[in-house]
């Protein structure tokens, strides 16, 4: 990792450490779950949150690009099962809605929550990554899984742009990057949470949600 990249990747986390929203610097999962009155025909829930299933970060991580990064957010999570096991893959942040972001990965097995020591598993190491990797969304197809995630960057121009990339793994836990997924010329440098639709025995089309 060179001194130019490594410079634009410190610059973009003492950004993030500057972010402030007064919506999002203080949100949580419970403002998503609240029980509110007469809501909609379409909606469901309401959720509660389970504190025996809820996953929690307790430690800071080494910093693979060498900037000292650290993180005081987690959210956008994604999750599959294999061999009974309970996979999360998710969005570590230096503040909510910030910049900079990184990718963990925490594993449910026994009824434990154990974060993966070799977070994070996604960061930045290309050039259209240097404002972050974030929003991971995991698949698995044909014994293989997929992770998409969301490359940030600045154009030239100075505005923010994001590109869908992906990763491929055998296990989940050792991953290769595969570069961008979708074309420049469809995204057109803004495109976020990638979905696959799967076909289903409840209707001709079940989709996942992207956030």
């Amino acid at each position: 990792m060179d001194a130019a990249y490594t410079d634009a990747l410190r610059l973009s986390y003492e950004e993030a450490l500057g972010h402030s929203n007064a919506l999002t610097d203080h949100i949580s999962t419970d403002h998503f779950s609240a029980n509110y009155v007469d809501p909609p025909d379409w909606a469901i829930g309401p959720f509660r949150r389970d504190p025996a299933l809820t996953f929690r970060l307790d430690r800071q991580w080494d910093d693979p690009t060498g900037v000292g990064w650290t993180s005081s957010a987690i959210f956008n999570p994604t999750m599959i099962e294999r061999d009974g096991e309970l996979h999360l893959f998710y969005r570590a942040s230096p503040r909510m809605e910030s910049t900079a972001s990184r990718v963990g990965h925490a594993v449910r097995r026994d009824g434990v929550w154990t974060d993966d020591p070799a977070n994070p598993v996604v960061y930045p190491t290309l050039p259209n990554e240097t404002l972050g990797c974030e929003d991971p969304k995991v698949y698995e197809a044909d014994g293989r899984y997929v992770l998409f995630y969301n490359a940030i960057r600045r154009t030239d121009e100075g505005e923010t742009a994001v590109d869908i990339m992906g990763m491929v793994s055998d296990d989940l836990e050792s991953w290769e990057k595969i570069g961008l997924v979708v074309p420049l010329d469809v995204s057109l440098g803004w495109a976020k949470g990638a979905v696959i639709p799967a076909t289903s025995t409840a209707g001709p089309c079940a989709s996942a949600a992207s956030t």
